[in-house]
């Protein structure tokens, strides 16, 4: 039991990310000359940084333990989160910060699957253990949010304590099994790039680009409009964890049912969601929004994760996951830079970023849909 607990334990520290999106307003607040999409940059630029490590950590494994790697990625964790408790007079070292965060997630985020493959006792066990950490990532996300919501409340720069979540993950890491060095292969994969694999990548980045809106800008929008109070985002994000945690549960039924329109379903959920945070603003929308978004979530990238494996042959399946995880990785990235860019252009409020993004998203799962109906399969 005490190793499928320090198996898991790393997966908590991967909604670190709901640290900044709550707080967005007040940092743009303290600097007044950033643009807000440079600012919003903090909670997406990790993203785009752990893109490379996360695409290199099949060599990590195969020169450093698996122990030593998840050590060295929360220790860059903590250290760029807790960066700014003591250097916060420039808006650089909040960048500098976000980059060392990003680099830490990158070297984190294969492993935590890779720990629970390689610690499970069989194929029943590992699945079993797969699923629970859906719901520890749930319930990090959980106390990220709580605490923000305590933190929130006191200067700008006190949000960056509830990094010292990362502390006793830290400490139980060191308790982690050595794992084996991972053997490199270098297979020479045919057949990877094709018509249905580059139309499903696409896909994964719109869909993540114009999905982000809805945390991205969730504090600018309540601080902006004066909805609610300063805990408002943080107890939605919490929300947000609640669903996402859940949604592990029904996932296998619900992809049961939708079977190839699993995704497509997702988006329809995913845009109604968003589109009614602009159509019916107010903070029960705002929650049951949440509700919505949170609970596709995590299924939106599994159900991804399952057509991207079917695109391609059996012996890409893994790199083809890999790449698909980057692709949605770089939609997220991108996604205060478009998302502010198009609304600018348009002339839109905060509020109707949701519009347009919820639109967006209504009509990627309209085509998806078609495709799916279509003879050749190419979506």
């Amino acid at each position: 039991m005490l190793r499928y607990i320090l198996v898991l334990a790393p997966s908590l520290a991967m909604s670190y990310i709901f640290v900044i999106v709550a707080a967005l307003d007040k940092i743009a607040s303290a600097f007044p000359d950033i643009s807000e999409s440079v600012v919003q940059l903090l909670s997406t630029l990790p993203s785009l940084l752990s893109i490379p490590v996360i695409l290199i950590s099949g060599s990590l494994c195969s020169r450093f333990r698996k122990k030593i790697i998840v050590i060295g990625a929360l220790f860059l964790m903590l250290a760029g989160g807790l960066l700014p408790i003591v250097c916060h007079s420039e808006f650089w070292m909040l960048m500098a910060s976000a980059v060392i965060m990003g680099i830490g997630y990158g070297g984190l985020s294969p492993l935590t699957a890779a720990l629970i493959v390689e610690n499970a006792a069989n194929a029943k066990e590992e699945a079993v253990l797969l699923s629970f950490q859906g719901t520890v990532i749930g319930v990090g996300g959980i106390l990220f949010s709580f605490l923000i919501g305590r933190l929130i409340w006191g200067e700008w720069w006190h949000i960056y304590f509830a990094y010292f979540l990362i502390v006793p993950v830290l400490a139980m890491s060191f308790l982690l099994p050595q794992g084996n060095l991972t053997a490199l292969r270098r297979e020479k994969l045919s057949g990877f790039w094709n018509i249905r694999m580059v139309a499903i990548l696409v896909q994964g980045l719109m869909f993540s680009l114009f999905s982000s809106t809805y945390q991205i800008n969730l504090a600018m929008l309540i601080s902006q409009l004066s909805i609610g109070d300063d805990s408002l985002a943080s107890n939605a994000l919490s929300v947000y964890s609640v669903l996402s945690m859940l949604s592990n549960f029904a996932g296998g039924w619900l992809m049961a049912k939708f079977k190839e329109h699993s995704l497509s379903v997702f988006m329809l959920v995913t845009g109604d969601g968003i589109l009614s945070v602009s159509l019916f603003l107010g903070v029960a929308t705002i929650y049951l929004s949440a509700v919505a978004v949170g609970f596709i979530h995590n299924l939106r990238m599994v159900a991804g994760y399952i057509k991207t494996k079917a695109a391609v042959p059996a012996n890409a399946s893994t790199k083809a996951i890999f790449v698909y995880c980057a692709t949605a990785m770089v939609g997220q990235f991108l996604s205060p830079v478009v998302i502010n860019w198009m609304s600018n252009g348009l002339g839109l409020v905060i509020e109707r970023r949701y519009l347009l993004s919820g639109t967006a998203i209504l009509i990627l799962a309209a085509i998806s849909l078609y495709l799916e109906k279509q003879p050749t399969h190419v979506q």
